[in-house]
């Protein structure tokens, strides 16, 4: 086997390790949109219904995140097999290649966001009655929310005590409220930075797997000779 050969099999032994973690690692990522959709909604100020339609509406937008990364990943890896000076660069500095694609993620995101909103808006010009409808059942499932048992037996229970809470503990409320918008961008700092690390750390354990592998070559040869 060939230098490259042997990077290959050490690359794949490295990926092996790597997999027993990735169980893990896949349920905190996909957790993360319930974490911030409920943290967004728990601070919103309203009824159930404006809280509801927070959620919802943040959980709509985490889909589409997921959707777009699957997109963007993709079309990466096409160009990756495509181009070998692109695959190249990534091996060579993984966490500057890391970091490039997480800001071309951002930039894809923006821009789509952008077409999204310009698309709903040429829409809803074209089919004003439609969206009209869409409204009206809309508010009408929010207003039957507002007077459900779940609105009187379990919300406003917990709203009253919330407001107990701000009134005879405001510190620890407001501190809450501040808090609460923020675990999940921290989580996904906090995931970003390990992978950064991880990606250093992968590189560095398929070098070793390399040298081992290289070594084990040598001295067959030797025995061969």
């Amino acid at each position: 086997l060939n230098d490259r050969q042997l990077y290959q099999m050490a690359e794949y032994q490295t990926a092996l390790d790597a997999d027993q973690k990735k169980l893990t690692k896949n349920s905190v990522i996909y957790g993360i949109p319930l974490m911030d959709s409920f943290a967004r909604a728990a601070v919103k100020d309203g009824g159930l219904s404006a809280k509801t339609t927070t959620f919802a509406g943040r959980m709509v937008g985490w889909v589409g995140f997921f959707a777009l990364a699957s997109i963007y990943n993709t079309a990466l890896d096409s160009v990756k097999n495509r181009i070998p000076a692109v695959k190249k660069f990534e091996e060579n500095h993984p966490v500057m290649s890391t970091t490039l694609n997480v800001l071309g993620l951002w930039v894809a995101m923006d821009y789509a966001h952008k077409g999204v909103k310009k698309l709903t808006e040429i829409t809803k010009n074209k089919y004003p009655d439609v969206f009209d409808n869409i409204d009206y059942q809309k508010q009408n499932i929010l207003n039957k929310l507002d007077n459900s048992w779940v609105d009187k037996r379990i919300y406003k229970p917990v709203s009253g005590t919330i407001k107990y809470m701000e009134k005879h503990f405001p510190e620890a409320t407001i501190g809450l409220k501040t808090v609460l918008p923020w675990v999940a961008p921290l989580v996904v700092a906090t995931l970003f930075t390990k992978s950064l690390c991880m990606v250093n750390d992968m590189r560095e354990k398929t070098q070793r797997n390399f040298e081992k592998l290289k070594n084990m070559q040598l001295g067959i040869k030797e025995q061969l000779g």
